[in-house]
């Protein structure tokens, strides 16, 4: 098991994984160094298939996904 990542940023939305949210979380990655976490919060049921597959496309590095108890779904991405 990996140790922890501590991530750098966070940014959690209760919209559905769509090309906005997408947009948006690339900017969020723009602004960080390379090798820095990006915590994604999101309660879309769809959003597993969504950010896996667009984090191969984008090339970033998914670290982990859990699911929280509030229903939501938690998402550490490496630049």
């Amino acid at each position: 098991m990996l140790p922890a990542q501590m991530p750098q940023d966070t940014f959690s939305t209760h919209l559905k994984v769509c090309y906005e949210v997408l947009l948006y979380l690339n900017s969020r990655l723009a602004k960080l160094h390379s090798g820095d976490v990006l915590e994604f919060v999101s309660d879309d049921p769809n959003a597993v298939d969504e950010i896996a597959n667009w984090c191969d496309l984008r090339g970033y590095s998914l670290l982990s996904v859990d699911a929280l108890p509030t229903a939501q779904w938690r998402f550490l991405i490496r630049k």
